[in-house]
């Protein structure tokens, strides 16, 4: 199946919906979590504290310097499935890492893809 942008963000905003419902646990899909906000913040060492409503990670300033300077960040969120939905950018460069991620996802946690279409 080819997926364009529009297709792609709406599968993504299915599966973030099913990833925070609380009816498979959020844990299940942490890494899911932590993938995007990796694409989206262009971030590492990331970890979510579900219970303050809290995400920990170090965003990258400057892939090309020898020595990678990070910055430290703690945000706060009200609602994960709201946060993470605000972060999707489809563009070029991010379109083939969140069909990986989809799929992955999919293919990881044994959710079919007509559940993705339901919206």
């Amino acid at each position: 199946m080819i997926r364009t942008g529009e297709n792609l963000k709406r599968e993504l905003t299915r599966l973030i919906e099913i990833s925070c419902s609380g009816n498979l646990g959020f844990r299940k899909f942490t890494h899911f979590h932590k993938a995007l906000v990796k694409i989206a913040y262009n971030a590492v060492d990331i970890s979510f504290d579900y219970e303050r409503r809290r995400v920990h990670m170090n965003i990258v300033l400057d892939e090309n310097k020898e020595e990678v300077p990070k910055m430290p960040v703690n945000l706060a969120y009200r609602n994960l499935g709201e946060f993470l939905q605000t972060n999707i950018s489809m563009n070029t460069g991010t379109i083939m890492q969140y069909t990986f991620l989809l799929m992955g996802t999919i293919s990881q946690n044994r959710i079919k893809l007509s559940s993705l279409s339901e919206v």
